[in-house]
């Protein structure tokens, strides 16, 4: 069993956000936030309980706050404030059986409540939701192989950005190089952006992790 954490603090200079100033056209205008902070600490676990078997998880806690604002009196941006779209709580459990050429796997994603603008109050949580998504590939030969892909087998009602519902179930399936691991096991619906791997005008970061098997 391999465990992993990590802690990052990342701080930001004049990061750019968009403030609407009409929500009856969604006109509006791009500001710099000012000074803001994203840290939290980062856990991971991968284990192989069985022959064939693997199992990971991980688990994200972020503390996203402005601390100085361009625009103190807009509540979306105001000083204190979290920042938007980057929930606090996160995470995922995946499990695989890989008997010889085939490949079948379960994720279930988990995604916190994260503050969101809405046209009627300015700010508002967006609430969190549960996923579950499952894959199987099958590897024809050492150069191809193909894959099936069910996204939100549950049917979960919900919004990575409030007021733009997601996709219900998915489905696909596709022949793929074995050397694109990208499309033999696609990106999960209802994955959050990045919280903390930005690229703003300027930033400081520090991360320091810890790695111990067994």
């Amino acid at each position: 069993m391999t465990v992993a954490a990590a802690y990052f603090h990342n701080s930001f200079f004049n990061q750019i956000g968009y403030a609407v100033t009409d929500y009856q056209t969604f006109e509006g205008t791009f500001l710099n936030i000012g000074k803001t902070r994203a840290r939290g600490l980062e856990l991971t676990v991968r284990a192989i309980p069985g022959k064939h078997w693997e199992v990971t998880g991980g688990y994200t806690y972020l503390d996203s706050t402005i601390l100085t604002s361009s625009s103190p009196f807009d509540p979306v941006y105001a000083t204190g404030q979290q920042l938007l779209r980057r929930p606090a709580n996160s995470g995922y459990l995946d499990l695989r059986w890989n008997p010889r050429r085939w490949s079948f796997g379960a994720t279930a994603l988990m995604v916190g409540a994260g503050s969101t603008p809405t046209l009627r109050t300015g700010d508002l949580k967006n609430p969190g939701y549960l996923l579950l998504n499952v894959v199987s590939d099958f590897r024809v030969n050492k150069y191809l192989s193909v894959y099936a892909f069910v996204g939100n087998v549950l049917n979960t009602d919900y919004m990575e950005v409030f007021g733009y519902p997601a996709l219900r179930s998915t489905s696909e399936s596709a022949y793929a190089p074995v050397s694109e691991s990208s499309a033999r096991y696609p990106r999960l619906p209802g994955t959050p952006a990045s919280t903390n791997r930005q690229t703003p005008e300027a930033s400081l970061a520090l991360m320091l992790s810890l790695v111990c098997g067994t």
